[in-house]
């Protein structure tokens, strides 16, 4: 029986061992991690079944605040996801797409481009962009090339990319992002997809404070900051080789008559950027030239200087998921009908959503919406009645 006792301590170790790497697991699938809508995006992302996808769209903010994937489906009728997160830096292109090859073969991938656009290094190296697209990435060559070439000093430490519960820990100190984290992370899973399909808005209107600037026909240009040139001009080669049909575009933005105006400096870089895109033979669609063909209307369509609220998004979706369709000849994927199910669900979805986004702006009330079961749960019950 002495014997038998190292055996019985090490099975018990290894038990402990086992048990407290599935507590890791869950704690940092469902409970510590980062709760921000840009990670539940990118949960969405992995959960869309593997090669579903038609258009996979590229880039930060104004990629999942101007553009609806699940409107563009009951408009056209491919699939499509917004594989974006805020202040989503050039630097992060090439290991994103390589992580949206790893799942999907797309017919076109659309990069938006003004994560191209940052003129400091700290943005270039955004910590948070950083933590939305790898916390949840799977450990392998990819990943791993990525925490070796672009963390700097100001960067979390590369373990707590590896294991994001070293940075979210502190998170059960709230109960109330502990139990939102669970909400929305087990309601997703249940369903086994996001069923906004990553959009989000604010019920907002953002009136120009001065007079516009005329874009169309303006051909002026800036220079790139030297680095991210470098990253745009290696992403682009990137493409080239790996033989991908890539559609590169810049959504549009309110851009004021104003002395030092950031967005118009970003849209004289647009065009410098547009001219380095034509070198590698890429196409470029330059969506802040084209408000009157998209219908845009200034002084309703935005929330803010740099993204569109229901208006201009479902305007930008209608144009976009047209000019994919007529222009790059994306035509709608054969899924299978349990996938079209889920996404005339979601565009069923989307319907609510809109509605619900377009009362509060004629309310006056402002307000994020985002995939979040509260979101979701009002919707139901707007459903309901």
């Amino acid at each position: 029986m002495k014997a038998k006792t190292p055996i019985r301590r090490a099975l018990r170790i290894l038990s402990l061992i086992l048990a407290l790497l599935l507590f890791v697991s869950f704690a940092q699938t469902y409970l510590l991690r980062n709760n921000e809508r840009d990670a539940l995006r990118m949960d969405g992302f992995r959960m869309e079944e593997k090669n579903s996808l038609d258009v996979v769209i590229l880039g930060s903010s104004e990629v999942y605040a101007d553009f609806a994937s699940a409107y563009a489906y009951e408009l056209e009728g491919f699939t499509s996801y917004p594989y974006a997160v805020a202040s989503c830096p050039v630097t992060l292109w090439k290991t994103m797409t390589e992580d949206i090859l790893a799942t999907q073969s797309p017919q076109l991938i659309v990069v938006e481009i003004n994560g191209a656009l940052y003129m400091k290094l700290r943005w270039l190296y955004n910590n948070a962009a950083f933590h939305y697209i790898l916390d949840g990435m799977p450990l392998g060559e990819n990943k791993t090339e990525a925490l070796d070439t672009l963390l700097r000093e100001r960067n979390d430490e590369k373990e707590t990319y590896i294991l994001p519960i070293l940075k979210y820990h502190s998170t059960w100190q709230d109960p109330a992002d502990l139990a939102a984290n669970l909400e929305n992370v087990s309601g997703m899973r249940q369903r086994g997809h996001t069923l906004l399909r990553g959009v989000s808005t604010s019920t907002a209107i953002h009136e120009p404070e001065a007079a516009l600037r005329k874009l169309k026909g303006n051909d002026r240009t800036s220079p790139l900051h030297a680095e991210a040139e470098t990253y745009l001009r290696e992403y682009l080669e990137y493409c080239r080789e790996k033989g991908l049909n890539v559609l590169f575009t810049c959504f549009p933005h309110q851009i004021e008559k104003i002395k030092g105006n950031v967005l118009y400096a970003n849209f004289m870089r647009t065009n410098t950027a547009e001219q380095i895109i034509a070198e590698y033979g890429f196409p470029f669609l330059n969506l802040e030239k084209l408000s009157k063909e998209i219908g845009l209307d200034y002084t309703t369509d935005f929330y803010n200087t740099s993204h569109l609220n229901i208006y201009g998004q479902k305007k930008v979706t209608e144009y976009l998921s047209r000019y994919l369709v007529e222009q790059c000849g994306v035509v709608p994927g054969d899924h299978g009908a349990a996938q079209k199910a889920a996404w005339e669900e979601s565009a069923a979805w989307y319907a609510l959503y809109s509605e619900y986004a377009e009362d509060l702006l004629q309310a006056g009330k402002e307000k994020t919406l985002s995939e979040t079961e509260r979101t979701l749960r009002v919707l139901e019950s707007r459903k309901s009645n």
